[in-house]
């Protein structure tokens, strides 16, 4: 059996190669971008994205050039090129009265930016952005991650109560969500948080890397490890 990933990269090729141009063929390349970029294939995600882009730019589509843009910018992060990030997200700001829901995830990206740049309070302020965002469209998954992310801008920006109080907030939202994945993820702030202010930490961490190690999530071993050696905001 075919998982939904597999049916969506099948059913996209399909479409791209019965269509090579026109709308559909620009859209089978944006999803095939986006799912290769959320495997880690990032070079292929870049190529695809990047036909997907150039297509919609042929046909005048503005508010898919700025989605594809987003997606972009969010693999050249995910590979740690920030020059191309942040002229991917240069060039999306043209296209912001065009990104309705996806507006929210623009904030969030250029909130990622301003951590690679230490700009701790730029991104406090993008992350404020996107919640507004999220909590306009209505969106408690959305609002929960801008809400933890805010909370780790706040610790870096040295507002370590004020973090943790944020955090503990993005707790609840994960836990109604049912969201496990993620919250694990925002444990690795509440480690940070709890760093910062003086306060214990082994049991946090002892969960958090044993979930790494179960489910052979690197990315989540490599934040536990920033949180636990990450210079604490003043």
């Amino acid at each position: 059996m075919l998982g939904e990933s597999e049916k969506a990269v099948k059913m996209a090729n399909f479409i791209a190669s019965e269509e090579p141009t026109g709308w559909l063929a620009a859209s089978s390349l944006h999803l095939l971008g986006e799912i290769s970029g959320g495997q880690g294939q990032h070079v292929q995600a870049l190529v695809q994205l990047g036909q997907a882009h150039n297509a919609f730019r042929d046909l005048g589509d503005k508010k898919n050039q700025y989605k594809t843009l987003l997606g972009l910018a969010e693999v050249s992060l995910r590979c740690g090129d920030v020059n191309n990030a942040r002229e991917f997200l240069h060039s999306a700001e043209r296209f912001k009265t065009k990104a309705g829901k996806y507006l929210a995830r623009y904030y969030q990206l250029c909130s990622v930016l301003s951590l690679t740049e230490r700009n701790y309070s730029k991104g406090m302020e993008q992350c404020r952005l996107a919640l507004a965002e999220y909590q306009a469209l209505k969106s408690e998954s959305g609002a929960a991650e801008a809400t933890s992310d805010l909370g780790f801008f706040q610790i870096m920006n040295g507002m370590g109560v004020k973090g943790l109080q944020t955090i503990r907030e993005a707790d609840k939202r994960f836990r109604a969500l049912g969201n496990d994945r993620a919250l694990h993820y925002n444990k690795i702030n509440m480690i940070l948080g709890r760093r910062c202010s003086g306060q214990t930490t082994g049991q946090l961490v002892s969960e958090v890397r044993t979930q790494a190690d179960n489910s052979k999530d690197l990315m989540l071993s490599k934040l536990l490890t920033f949180a636990l050696t990450a210079e604490c905001g003043n």
